[in-house]
């Protein structure tokens, strides 16, 4: 996810923008929720302060795209530090 439509990079497939226009995550620990049309939240994810030196490294389910599974980070999955709008290999979905 990116903070808005206009801050996804060109050719980055899947990848949607914050309905409010701004993410702002703090190194302190934070919470992510997604929610549907609705507004009801469909999944969640809340994470640690430990995670603050891990700046710029996504994290991704685990396995990869399956709905429910385990968050672990980017680095645990593959050599890249992210792969927004597509598998954690680079892959196309």
């Amino acid at each position: 996810m990116f903070a808005s439509a206009s801050a996804i990079p060109v050719g980055t497939p899947n990848a949607i923008g914050s309905s409010t226009g701004a993410l702002s995550l703090a190194n302190g620990g934070d919470s992510v929720s997604l929610r549907n049309a609705s507004g009801a939240v469909v999944d969640s994810l809340t994470y640690s302060s430990s995670l603050a030196s891990k700046d710029g490294v996504s994290m991704n389910r685990n396995p990869d795209a399956t709905a429910g599974a385990g968050f672990v980070l980017h680095e645990a999955m593959s050599s890249l530090k992210s792969s927004p709008g597509t598998r954690a290999s680079g892959v196309a979905f």
